[in-house]
């Protein structure tokens, strides 16, 4: 569900509480699970890894009391950090609403084919029809 580079700039901001909130409020999801795992083995051969981890790791000790919401996105990030999956999801949920742009748009289909056909009429009316002596057009 989650996409990587997020992940990555959550660890980067992790002395920012709403992205240590969301480590901990995601931290039984698979995906986040995956990515501490290879955190974790990059983190073997990279000290500024493994101090970022340490910090990831202390700033959870002060969610003991909280309940894990699953739900929970730091303010800032809103659906951005989700997979292109996930957010191909939520914006398909916005936009199956009503919206006036649709109106708009199929009101202007509409009103040119029925100007098209209108015009067309004409020209076939007044081409077919035979002219009468002396009548101007």
């Amino acid at each position: 569900m989650w996409d990587a580079m997020f992940l990555w700039f959550m660890l980067d901001h992790i002395n920012d509480r709403q992205y240590s909130s969301m480590y901990y409020h995601h931290y039984d999801d698979p995906a986040i699970q995956a990515w501490r795992r290879e955190a974790d083995t990059l983190a073997r051969d990279n000290a500024d890894l493994r101090a970022k981890l340490a910090t990831l790791d202390s700033s959870q000790q002060g969610f003991a009391n909280v309940q894990r919401d699953p739900s929970y996105l730091p303010q800032e990030v809103g659906a951005t950090a989700l997979s292109a999956e996930q957010a191909e999801r939520v914006f398909a949920r916005e936009k199956s609403g009503f919206s006036l742009l649709n109106v708009f748009f199929w009101m202007g289909i509409f009103g040119f084919s029925l100007a098209l056909a209108c015009g067309i009429i004409w020209a076939i009316v007044r081409f077919v029809t035979p002219k009468k002596e002396g009548a101007t057009i």
